[in-house]
């Protein structure tokens, strides 16, 4: 899990154009905390779809970090959270709040659709 931390870093300081180490020192993206967060995080669900990271056919490698607010700096402790992929590529560059009412749907639309049958009148 050591590795995942250390290619997320790299990763989002090249898509950030910074350096990993201003990421780790103003940003507080420290490999410790981090990795700490990603056992946590994998023994768990995905905090947007709450899909067992267990289940899902591709391991570790389903879960990445997502930056919440594009807009804003990439502080660790306020604005990331770790997610699975199908989540992050589906949120992409959306705000908060567009991403917040996407997620409200298709939870409303699980809850709808997993409702019991009822009988019908001539069972």
């Amino acid at each position: 899990m050591a590795v995942k931390v250390r290619n997320v870093i790299n990763t989002h300081a090249r898509r950030l154009r910074i350096a990993g180490d201003r990421l780790r020192t103003h940003f507080g993206w420290h490999p410790d905390q981090m990795l700490r967060d990603v056992q946590m995080a994998y023994a768990g669900a995905c905090v947007y779809c709450h899909s067992a990271f267990i289940g899902m056919p591709h391991g570790l490698h389903d879960l990445t970090l997502d930056i919440v607010n594009p807009t804003v700096q990439p502080y660790y402790a306020t604005n990331v959270r770790w997610c699975c992929q199908t989540c992050n590529r589906a949120k992409q560059q959306m705000s908060p709040e567009a991403w917040g009412g996407r997620c409200a749907f298709w939870d409303a639309y699980r809850r709808h659709t997993k409702r019991p049958v009822q009988p019908s009148f001539w069972d």
